[in-house]
């Protein structure tokens, strides 16, 4: 049979191997785990290219409003209404020169 003072060194030498595997999972888990530190890292350069994408949207939203603003019969800018109406109809003024770009224009 196991002696006394072989169970108790079992016992001694169990409590620290029983510690160390804890810090290991502990620490695996910490690092790769689902909320670990390297999708930690993932999800903060997601985060910053999402920032980026919306200040890219906001800035362009502001600008149409803008636009929008300057359109509005309270405010209305001759300049940008000239410039939308030729743009729309294709009219020029006189003395303009059109120039015809062969990419843009349907072929008949």
């Amino acid at each position: 049979m196991i002696g006394m003072k072989t169970k108790r060194a079992m016992m001694s030498g169990a409590l620290p191997l029983f510690c160390f595997a804890l810090v290991i999972y502990f620490s695996y888990f910490g690092i790769y785990g689902q909320h670990g530190l390297i999708t930690l890292v993932k999800t903060k350069s997601e985060l910053e290219l999402r920032q980026a994408e919306l200040d890219d949207v906001v800035l362009q939203r502001e600008r149409l409003e803008r636009r929008v603003l300057l359109l509005r019969s309270e405010s209305l800018d001759p300049d940008l209404l000239d410039e939308q109406a030729r743009a729309v109809l294709g009219y020029t003024a006189p003395g303009e020169v059109t120039v015809l770009d062969r990419k843009r224009v349907p072929e008949r």
